[in-house]
């Protein structure tokens, strides 16, 4: 599975906004992270605005529900 993919999983799992995941991300690692850059990750990989989900966001919120 992709990390466009698990970001959707835990996303539905968590029945969190593009948005909260967006504050959830900033609060978490301190690092800027807008709702607009959450919807790039999340875009079919066709579009022009898809932008591939880093690694560094699927290692935060594996960390998050541990």
């Amino acid at each position: 599975m992709d990390n466009r993919n698990k970001l959707k999983v835990w996303l539905q799992q968590h029945h969190l906004t593009q948005k909260d995941l967006a504050q959830l991300i900033q609060q978490t690692t301190g690092r800027p992270c807008s709702v607009r850059a959450v919807k790039s990750w999340l875009c079919p990989p066709e579009k022009n605005s898809a932008r591939p989900c880093p690694d560094w966001v699927i290692q935060v919120l594996s960390h998050m529900d541990e």
